[in-house]
């Protein structure tokens, strides 16, 4: 029940996001986010955030901080967001 709830509410927040700019006056002012989901099994957790951690190290020692946010739902799927300057980023 907890977790319909939940994807209710992720459902609703993107709406919400994707409207806002639907009705934005000036594309110039708008923030774009690049939004990246794992879901990771139960039983992987732990390699999972070996890997992750890694990764964050290795970003760190060849200076590539794009300043991402992480967070992690009770279902064990790991978000990522991080700013785009452009669409031309997804490239």
């Amino acid at each position: 029940m907890i977790m319909r709830i939940f994807k209710v509410f992720k459902l609703s927040v993107l709406f919400c996001l994707f409207t806002s700019l639907i009705f934005a006056q000036d594309n110039a002012n708008i923030q774009r986010y690049l939004v990246h989901l794992d879901p990771v099994k139960p039983g992987k957790v732990a390699d999972y955030e070996k890997t992750a951690t890694a990764f964050v190290k290795m970003c760190k020692e060849n200076s590539y901080d794009q300043g991402w946010v992480t967070f992690v739902t009770e279902d064990n799927e790991y978000n990522y967001l991080s700013p785009l300057k452009n669409f031309a980023e997804l490239d």
